[in-house]
């Protein structure tokens, strides 16, 4: 606890001496200093900086992954949180969480010929970004590639790219990309052990526990109506009646009243208007925006760019109606078929005859009959812990007669929960059922 406190108690004191040493700084600045946040709060946007403004931006630490600054001390940049020399991390102008420069991101005259040598190297041997300024690596001494250099007393060509260094050895290769490829590798391996897993089968030993048969007869009768179209569409026709629910004509017959009614609609032009449409005009402008330097800093430059803006032109549109069109209907007498009535069997195999009962129904002069069956197999079966049921529905009735209550079934299953074929257990040669 008194560590806690001591610690604390450090801080405090480190702020506040920070607090004064910035303030002492600010009054007693030389008049000839030339000071880019004279007059401006303690943060700027970086666009609203003096054109040719310099400053240092920031990186995120690869080895401890904190946000560090990337002004150099003295010929390197290292991570003010662990010490680790900056590698291939990308820069940025702004500090996380804010929003504009601060006055200690300004590039001074002991670092400002390093903000202005351009693009950063990465040395081969040990991955040290090094400013362009230097002819060897500032953490290993490694000559920079691509010129000539001094090794251990022998004179020798220019050192290869870091891309050629690549090609010739693999182990040269990025981390990063590696990574990529291993995760990409770890996902699509997943995916295909995953699909393989799914699609993977295995059975069950279900049990017939229920079954359950309908047999509907639908009773139609050949109804007479009265229907309407379009004069031109209808031709006198008499009816023929249907014989033994067979054999029908509807007819159209006892024509009658004719009237009119919209057609369809047709647009006619009845004028012209003149209206405002807009449109996008471009136009030049300027602004000032923030180049990286490639090297930790960034300076502000004015560049030209083409914006639109919205504008508005006339233009003469004619003006359509959209008038009806008529034409001439009549009503007309038809038949249609019409369900009159339907009567329903039903039970639970196998206590019922065979074979299975039909509703007794006897059609009339202008009726017709229609059958419609439907059978019903339950099978249950345990799948791990889980009481599971399944249900089957026989095409005909000979099919729904071969699943016996209480017979045992084998379910083929896949890992999807998808049942793919059921078959009667210790059954040598029967049919099977596929799904």
């Amino acid at each position: 606890m008194l560590a806690k406190k001591y610690l604390q108690l450090i801080f405090i004191l480190a702020f506040g001496f920070l607090c004064l040493t910035e303030n002492s700084y600010a009054a007693n600045k030389p008049d000839g200093d030339c000071d880019i946040f004279a007059g401006k709060a303690e943060m700027v946007q970086p666009n609203q900086l003096p054109v040719g403004t310099t400053f240092w931006g920031f990186y995120k630490c690869s080895s401890c992954g904190l946000e560090t600054s990337s002004k150099p001390s003295g010929n390197t940049v290292a991570c003010a949180n662990c010490g680790s020399t900056h590698t291939d991390e990308k820069f940025y102008a702004v500090s996380v969480g804010k929003v504009g420069v601060t006055q200690d991101q300004h590039a001074d005259d002991k670092n400002s010929a390093q903000a202005a040598s351009g693009k950063k190297w990465t040395c081969p041997s040990c991955s040290t970004s090094n400013f362009n300024t230097a002819t060897a690596c500032e953490q290993c001494g490694a000559p920079k590639p691509g010129s000539p250099h001094q090794y251990l007393g022998h004179e020798h060509e220019a050192i290869p790219s870091a891309d050629q260094l690549v090609q010739k050895n693999p182990r040269f290769k990025g981390k990063k990309k590696i990574m990529m490829w291993a995760a990409a590798a770890l996902v699509s391996t997943s995916a295909i052990i995953g699909i393989k897993w799914g699609f993977s089968s295995y059975e069950v030993t279900g049990t017939v526990a229920g079954t359950g048969w309908q047999h509907t007869v639908v009773v139609d009768k050949f109804t007479q109506t009265t229907d309407e179209d379009w004069a031109n569409q209808v031709r006198e026709q008499q009816p023929v009646m249907p014989q033994g629910g067979r054999g029908e004509v509807p007819g159209k017959f006892n024509i009658r009243n004719p009237h009119t009614a919209v057609h369809h609609y047709q647009s006619v032009q009845t004028g012209t208007e003149t209206v405002q449409v807009p449109y996008d005009e471009p136009y030049t402008d300027t602004e000032t925006q923030t180049v990286d330097n490639g090297n930790g800093s960034f300076t502000t430059q004015t560049v030209t760019v083409t914006r639109s803006r919205t504008a508005y032109r006339s233009e003469t549109r004619p003006v359509y109606t959209q008038v009806p069109v008529y034409e001439t209907k009549v009503d007309y007498d038809t038949f249609v078929w019409l369900e009159n009535y339907r009567r329903n069997l039903k039970g639970d195999f196998p206590k019922d005859a065979d074979p299975l009962p039909w509703p007794v129904v006897e059609a009339g002069p202008l009726e017709r009959l229609r059958h419609f069956s439907e059978y019903k197999v339950i099978l249950t079966y345990n799948d791990g812990k889980n009481k599971q049921s399944y249900e089957v529905t026989p095409a005909t009735e000979s099919d729904f007669r071969s699943w016996k209550p209480g017979s045992l079934y084998i379910l083929v299953k896949n890992n999807f929960g998808m049942v793919l074929n059921i078959k009667p257990l210790n059954a040598e040669v029967s049919s099977e059922t596929d799904f």
